[in-house]
């Protein structure tokens, strides 16, 4: 499964975001959270864009929003991906989510974005 994959990926960065997202997927919380503490202290100032994912995908939104004000404060270029990353739908309903995306640069798309996911939900 996914945990398999991820700890076979080479990349350290890639592999210390997949585990905690996995781990967390199958329950194994205290592991997840263990793999959470490995990723920020391995990759201290990097990464935080993973680190929002990760948040955002465990429903801890105020810590998925910190992690994005470290990227953007870091100038993670992972927040360009802040509008089409499906790891980030839990972010969605915050009003926060249209600060930060206005933050990347994103929102002259924005709208168009949302009504098209909009219409994909509908269908």
């Amino acid at each position: 499964g996914a945990l398999q994959l991820f700890d076979a990926e080479p990349l350290p960065w890639m592999r210390h975001t997949g585990r905690p997202l996995a781990l967390h997927k199958l329950g194994r919380t205290e592991e997840a959270q263990a793999a959470w503490t490995t990723l920020v202290e391995t990759h201290r100032r990097t990464a935080a864009y993973q680190r929002a994912q990760i948040a955002a995908q465990w429903g801890d939104l105020d810590l998925a929003f910190e992690s994005l004000d470290i990227g953007f404060a870091a100038g993670d270029v992972g927040v360009t991906q802040l509008l089409t990353d499906p790891l980030m739908e839990p972010l969605h309903g915050d009003p926060r989510y249209r600060q930060a995306v206005e933050r990347a640069g994103l929102l002259p798309f924005y709208d168009q974005v949302m009504a098209q996911r909009a219409g994909d939900s509908a269908e």
